[in-house]
């Protein structure tokens, strides 16, 4: 029996378990690169949260006061 590697393994053929672990690689390039997207507009988000906070407070004052009047 002649053992000939190029005719077992072909050229363009990877294990399994490589093809596995470059599916979950790739998977994990797509989830970082969506974080990293959801990165700038989660950043100015408690400065909108305060921003509309001060807002609310402001037009509850402003009801009030057009009420007494």
């Amino acid at each position: 029996i002649d053992y000939v590697p190029s005719k077992i393994f072909h050229s363009n053929h990877k294990p399994k378990s490589i093809q596995v672990w470059i599916a979950v690689e790739r998977d994990l390039e797509r989830k970082c690169k969506r974080l990293e997207q959801l990165g700038g507009p989660t950043k100015s988000l408690p400065k909108d949260v305060k921003k509309s906070t001060s807002a609310d407070l402001v037009k509850s004052k402003s009801a009030v006061k057009m009420a007494l009047d």
